[in-house]
């Protein structure tokens, strides 16, 4: 059996959107989605959540991902695009309290061929506001 992917895209809010889902076969992802995106294929911020992380504790999965999810839906996010030498590095951040909080990073090599949202200079910054009120995590 191959992998499908099933997504439940969110409500769309000023510059990023964020849709969530999850693989057959157990590993569920977060993944932010320009709303003024390129192209289909445009390379993002994205959490995966694999089982290896968690020492194979499907609980341990599904907690960490409610947890990450409703941050995500509560709180002002935003995720930082920075240019590097080698490297693009996204990092998504929320805001609680007076902190902005890490909720994953990532990067890519910058010569590879992937669809990356262009930027001007170093560094740019995606905002999103809250999409929810608080949530109780058994209704995710």
């Amino acid at each position: 059996m191959t992998a499908q992917q099933l997504t439940c895209p969110l409500l769309l809010v000023r510059s990023i959107s964020l849709d969530f889902g999850f693989l057959r076969g157990g590993e569920r992802q977060i993944s932010a989605v320009l709303t003024q995106k390129q192209t289909d294929d445009t390379y993002f911020w994205y959490r995966p959540f694999e089982l290896a992380e968690f020492r194979s504790s499907e609980g341990d999965l599904v907690n960490e991902f409610c947890k990450e999810l409703e941050a995500l839906l509560i709180y002002e996010t935003r995720i930082v695009q920075r240019k590097g030498w080698l490297f693009w590095h996204f990092r998504c951040e929320y805001h609680a309290g007076n902190a902005w909080e890490n909720v994953y990073s990532h990067s890519a090599l910058r010569t590879s061929n992937w669809n990356l949202p262009h930027i001007e200079g170093r560094i740019r910054v995606y905002h999103s506001g809250l999409i929810a009120d608080k949530l109780d995590q058994k209704n995710l």
